[in-house]
């Protein structure tokens, strides 16, 4: 089933026709910013579904961008409880939040990849909040504060979120540390709970990419790290989204994040200033 995927660059919204002949099934809406952040696990876990779907890109994070107000203009008249990115529109369904989102396609798309029978189910939802926890953490670590934590008081002011020194922490530890212990639960079949990759797999290949940019030599000192990598990338649904256009390599944080991509990136993209590189989304 062919993928079909929607840019919003600006409030006005542009339509999706479905070609002659296409079945009935409904399509599914995703959205998130055009950046792999928390929105690539869920991309992943669309792909893998084989499910139709939509997805509507707001802003692209490169330096000299206009600011994305798109979505911060119209949040709050969607009627969705908690408006957040990434979020999901199935019919009248609308949700928020990213595990809550990856739950909702598996349960309605693709049921298999929460895992076969209650053990599996049960690992798999386990192992899936563990990297997300470890995904939030050390996200919050590349962007020097604690996501989440601003908020509008009562007064109508503002409140930052917390901030802290990163320097004064070992990223690059914490990041080994987490990925090794994610990985130590790949079982011998190669994946996090069977013989079959789940959506604890998806997001932990999306996790290992967070990895990645603050700790350059892991894939060289942790082998089981590259091995799960090239695992995931050989599901021919992971495949054959990863060759397409619709695609996204860069960036993994928004524009602003001190840490991003690798140093290695940074020296093959040098355009990109202020030490945040950025390379396009592929074309659409």
């Amino acid at each position: 089933v062919s993928v079909q995927k929607l840019t919003e660059k600006s409030m006005a919204a542009t339509a999706v026709t479905e070609p002659a002949g296409a079945d009935s099934e409904a399509v599914l809406e995703l959205g998130y910013w055009g950046i792999r952040g928390l929105g690539h696990p869920c991309r992943l876990v669309l792909a893998c579904s084989g499910c139709k779907f939509v997805e509507k890109v707001y802003g692209r994070p490169r330096p000299g961008d206009p600011t994305p107000g798109d979505w911060f203009g119209k949040k709050h008249s969607l009627g969705m409880a908690v408006p957040n990115l990434p979020y999901v529109v199935d019919g009248d369904i609308m949700l928020s939040e990213t595990l809550a989102v990856i739950r909702y396609i598996c349960e309605t798309r693709a049921d298999w990849l929460l895992g076969e029978g209650r053990a599996e189910r049960a690992r798999q939802d386990s192992l899936l909040h563990r990297c997300h926890f470890d995904n939030t953490n050390l996200r919050s670590l590349c962007y020097d504060f604690i996501v989440g934590t601003g908020f509008q008081r009562g007064d109508g002011s503002r409140q930052d979120s917390l901030r802290f020194n990163r320097e004064a922490f070992d990223v690059k530890g914490f990041a080994r540390s987490r990925a090794e212990i994610m990985l130590a639960e790949v079982r011998p079949e190669g994946f996090l709970v069977g013989k079959k990759h789940t959506a604890a797999d998806l997001f932990l290949y999306e996790h290992l990419a967070l990895c990645r940019c603050v700790d350059e030599a892991l894939e060289d000192e942790v082998p089981a790290a590259k091995a799960f990598r090239e695992r995931i990338e050989a599901i021919p649904e992971v495949k054959a989204y990863r060759e397409g256009g619709d695609w996204i390599e860069w960036p993994l944080n928004a524009f602003f994040c001190p840490i991003n991509n690798t140093p290695s990136d940074a020296a093959a993209n040098p355009e990109a200033g202020g030490g945040m590189p950025y390379r396009p989304m592929p074309p659409r």
